[in-house]
């Protein structure tokens, strides 16, 4: 039974290493893994209620893995109107697509994630009929469906600036200043 079982995994290592040779020996240079990390933030505003508006602030890490897509993971803050409720925190994956290529220095693209928003920490006695609840008290899904453009060179510093809808509650603008590597 033990042989059995270290041919098996002789057979599956072995498989592997095949398979990651040739991945490795015929792509094409021009599909190299990049990374991107980035800070940035910037309004975000309630659909029921545009007069409130409040601030995200986060970090975002990017791995392009091909010429026209990159994935990443996200987490920030979000400060609602402070004069309403608490903070709270959001965590996502994301999906951006290149459609014309990195190859120039401004580089549009779409994007789409999801994710979960922890709750938020509002005490009772600030609820009033007319709040405008940003977040839950425990943890929601978290959508999100965006345009954006990149200013930069495929490696070294870059911004980006994007237009996010987040579910079907807030929306917002996303500045963020980053380097790519």
């Amino acid at each position: 039974m033990i042989e059995r079982l270290q041919n098996a995994w002789r057979r599956s290592r072995s498989t592997a290493l095949a398979i990651a040779m040739a991945l490795v020996c015929f792509s094409p240079a021009t599909h190299a893994v990049e990374l991107d990390v980035s800070v940035g933030g910037g309004p975000i505003l309630s659909w029921d209620d545009p007069g409130n508006i409040g601030n995200g602030f986060g970090l975002h890490v990017q791995l392009h893995v091909h010429e026209l897509i990159a994935v990443g993971l996200g987490a920030a803050t979000v400060l609602p109107d402070s004069r309403i409720q608490a903070q709270f925190g959001a965590f996502w994956v994301e999906g951006r697509v290149h459609p014309f290529g990195r190859d120039t220095l401004w580089t549009p693209y779409a994007l789409v994630g999801l994710g979960f928003a922890s709750g938020d920490d509002v005490a009772a006695d600030v609820l009033t009929a007319d709040t405008t609840r940003w977040n839950a008290e425990t943890a929601s899904f978290l959508g999100l469906l965006g345009v954006g453009i990149r200013f930069g060179q495929r490696e070294g510093l870059f911004a980006t600036l994007d237009v996010r809808a987040f579910n079907a509650s807030q929306a917002g603008a996303h500045l963020t200043a980053g380097y790519a590597f």
